[in-house]
């Protein structure tokens, strides 16, 4: 009821992933904070790795993760496909290693990727690494290098490669969302309103 909206207070923690769409998130933001006005959020944005260490030690309440398809527990929240990116201005040349503008090293997307390179036989170089999707668009739309990243964050300059350059195929994957058990009331409203 609205009078039990109103009652909901405190604090929330809520953890997202670099790349999750940052458009939808401040939709609802947005959407929670106005039916819970005495509630105060705090929102981190980091790699999954980061966010996972934080659930380890308690401080999330709620997070949207990302994991291969069907390889985790929690609600469904999206599902979407990797693409290979690079800038309109980029250009690739096959006598040499393909330069690659990648998250950090413990990153699972970035393992992911020079796993599959290297399965395929293709020579590939890090010219830059970044542990903010930021640093990673300015390599990307500096026509640095390509980058793996979800479909659905392509834009501007930003184009699919892979079937241009012959590059293997990407697994697609799905955010989830995960709800500590000792998450406080407000926690288990804004986990209910991520799912609705």
């Amino acid at each position: 009821s609205a009078f039990e909206d109103s009652e909901i207070s405190g604090r929330v923690r809520l953890a997202a992933p670099e790349y999750y769409d940052s458009k939808v998130l401040a939709s609802l933001l947005a959407h929670f904070a106005r039916k819970h006005p005495e509630v105060k959020l705090e929102v981190t944005i980091a790699l999954g790795p980061e966010i996972e260490a934080a659930i380890e030690e308690g401080d999330v309440d709620v997070a949207i993760l990302n994991y291969e398809v069907d390889q985790a527990d929690g609600p469904i929240l999206d599902q979407d496909r990797r693409v290979w990116a690079a800038s309109a201005d980029f250009s690739y040349s096959p006598d040499k290693p393909l330069p690659l503008v990648l998250f950090p090293s413990f990153c699972d997307w970035r393992n992911l990727v020079t796993n599959l390179l290297d399965q395929h036989g293709i020579a590939w170089t890090v010219v830059l690494s970044s542990g903010g999707v930021a640093g990673l668009i300015a390599g990307i739309e500096a026509g640095l290098g390509v980058s793996v990243l979800p479909e659905k964050a392509l834009g501007g300059s930003l184009r699919d490669v892979g079937s241009l350059y012959g590059l293997p195929a990407l697994p697609s994957f799905e955010y989830r969302l995960f709800e500590s058990q000792f998450a406080p009331p407000a926690a288990r409203r804004l986990a209910f309103a991520i799912t609705e």
